[in-house]
């Protein structure tokens, strides 16, 4: 559960500030305006509908490696998307990006409330969701900090780099987080 948590933390805090940052973006780099982050806000919907659709009916054996995957195509997506430049091309990692954003977010609940112990999953899913709510916001505050010193692209592109290490750190663990996250968690109160 605690390398759940800290990739959870990674990838708020690196990632989804995109969103946020999403008009100045659209303003500073694709020089367009409202209709351009209409656009790409639409596209992370549908891209995020059809993550939905994907993840409903998803068996739990294996979800550890799909959400490990997930993260590391989100990463990606997102640094690549910083470096677009073409409004077609951030288009495209729009939808992936909204695809990978709700891939990750329900595959990593579903395995923390099957691997938690009924009398702890309240406490334990609230802390989920401070992390969740409030991570983005700061997220968005560290990428804009970073791009007054690097230029928004490269920022995101930064924040991609160390969404990505953070990732392939976790996988040499990928067995043992699998062994633990994967098996449907007693009733006792130990986590």
């Amino acid at each position: 559960v605690r390398s759940l948590f800290t990739l959870l933390l990674v990838f708020v805090l690196t990632g989804r500030g995109v969103e946020d940052m999403l008009p100045a973006f659209v303003a500073q780099v694709l020089e367009g305006g409202v209709r351009g982050v209409a656009t790409l806000t639409a596209l992370l919907g549908v891209g995020s509908i059809v993550g939905a659709l994907w993840a409903s009916g998803r068996p739990l054996h294996g979800l550890t490696r799909t959400m490990l995957i997930v993260a590391v195509g989100y990463a990606i997506s997102f640094g690549a998307f910083g470096v677009s430049t073409d409004m077609s091309f951030a288009c495209m990692w729009m939808v992936v990006i909204g695809f990978c954003t709700v891939q990750f977010g329900t595959a990593a609940q579903a395995l923390l409330q099957s691997s938690v112990a009924s009398a702890l999953r309240g406490r334990v899913l609230s802390l989920w969701f401070i992390v969740l709510r409030a991570g983005p916001g700061l997220g968005a505050l560290l990428l804009g900090a970073t791009s007054e010193v690097l230029g928004l692209p490269l920022a995101l592109l930064a924040a991609s780099i160390v969404c990505v290490i953070a990732c392939v750190s976790m996988w040499p663990r990928l067995a043992r987080m699998a062994r633990e996250l994967e098996r449907p968690a007693s009733c006792s109160t130990a986590a």
